[in-house]
């Protein structure tokens, strides 16, 4: 007979973790700050901002601000392969917050473990959590790729290296070689009979869900025309 979990142990457990959350939150900016007037100190700090124009700053703020904004109506779009509905509120924030992880910790990859995580919260299994987080990355990385060889004639008059360049655009083929492999991995892991199966279900994980995406029209435009968007809003807030 399966025991039945009272609603009042999971309203606490549930409570429990958002206090702890919001907990860790505060403890982690307190400890950066911290670490910036330790090392850097609050006068240098200030005489930084002091310095800022005001206007760029503005500008920059509501780059970032849509650039978000865009990026968390994407990985709605993303995880409607997944039948996951998620509020925007809940998309923006844990965009925000990945962004915020991804600049703190040495690899990009913590930003996306937080939002698989607090996907997972919601009731989605791991393993669906997981796999909206990776086809929102490879839709990012893909767009990013189209970005640059729409992009490759201007680069080649501002790149003065064609060794450089040269590597530029094999930058670019090897990501769409790599996603073109992901559309097709497990289908040809399934053809080989040497490799163990432990390997093809790995593979069919990864390759299915991308398919889901991409090979649905609708889904697949709107992702990559996101991204793209997003990408080209990061070079403006550069220059």
């Amino acid at each position: 007979m399966t025991r039945q979990i009272p609603k009042t142990s999971f309203k606490r457990s549930k409570l429990f973790g958002n206090v702890s959350f919001v907990i860790f939150k505060i403890a982690l900016s307190a400890a950066i700050l911290f670490y910036l007037i330790k090392n850097i100190g609050f006068e240098s700090i200030l005489g930084k901002f002091i310095d800022i124009d005001p206007i760029l700053l503005l500008v920059a703020i509501l780059i970032e601000t849509l650039s978000v904004y865009l990026a968390a109506q994407k990985w709605r779009i993303a995880l409607r392969v997944f039948d996951i509905k998620v509020s925007l509120r809940f998309s923006l924030a844990n965009v925000y917050f990945g962004n915020f992880v991804n600049q703190v910790l040495p690899s990009n990859l913590g930003g996306d473990v937080v939002r698989a995580w607090r996907l997972h919260g919601l009731g989605t299994s791991i393993g669906r959590s997981v796999s909206g987080v990776v086809v929102d990355r490879v839709a990012a990385l893909v767009g990013l790729a189209m970005v640059v060889l729409i992009t490759l004639p201007l680069a080649y008059q501002i790149i003065l290296d064609l060794k450089a360049y040269i590597v530029l655009v094999g930058i670019v083929l090897a990501v769409f070689a790599g996603f073109i492999a992901i559309l097709v991995l497990d289908h040809a892991t399934r053809l080989t009979p040497f490799i163990p199966e432990k390997i093809k279900q790995e593979a069919a994980k990864l390759g299915e869900p991308v398919r889901m995406l991409f090979l649905t029209r609708r889904y697949a435009i709107s992702t990559l025309g996101l991204a793209m968007l997003i990408h080209f809003l990061t070079a403006l807030m550069v220059l």
